[in-house]
Parts: C-alpha cells; sequence; structure tokens
C-alpha cells in the first residue's frame, strides 16, 4: 500500500491513477515521500511544485534543494 515506507509510489502510478485524500491518507506518506523519491530519482528531470503554507521544518524544501542542486528543474 501507500503508506508503507518501502513502497515505491512511481511502480504504483505506472499501474494507473492514484488518489490521495488529506487528511485521511498521510501526508508525509504521500506527497512528502514522493517529492523525496523525485527528487533522488536520475530519470526525473524536473519537479515543479506549488508550496502553499508550509511549515519551516518540512522535508519537502529539503528534498526541492536537493534535486536543484542536482541539476534538476525545480520551479
Amino acid at each position: 500500500t501507500v503508506q508503507d515506507q518501502d513502497t515505491d509510489l512511481f511502480a504504483i502510478l505506472r499501474r494507473g491513477d492514484l488518489f490521495v485524500h488529506h487528511p485521511y491518507d498521510s501526508f508525509a506518506a504521500t506527497t512528502e515521500r514522493f517529492i523525496e523519491q523525485a527528487s533522488r530519482d536520475p530519470r526525473v528531470v524536473a519537479i515543479k511544485q506549488t508550496l502553499y503554507r508550509t511549515s519551516g521544518d518540512t522535508p519537502i524544501i529539503d528534498a526541492l534543494t536537493r534535486a536543484a542542486e542536482d541539476g534538476k528543474q525545480v520551479v
């Protein structure tokens, strides 16, 4: 399932659409992990994300920064 920490979210998306319903689905286990996996995947060339009302300690900022430092387009 999506909630499992070892789940490859890209593998799930290759099988079809994924519906995430917050707050019922964990933001950390879905959205944060998706951005984290995208930031590390060498096949990803760009991450385009609108950030709205993020907290100061969100791991998304670190993942997006790492992706940009690795040469990915981050906007």
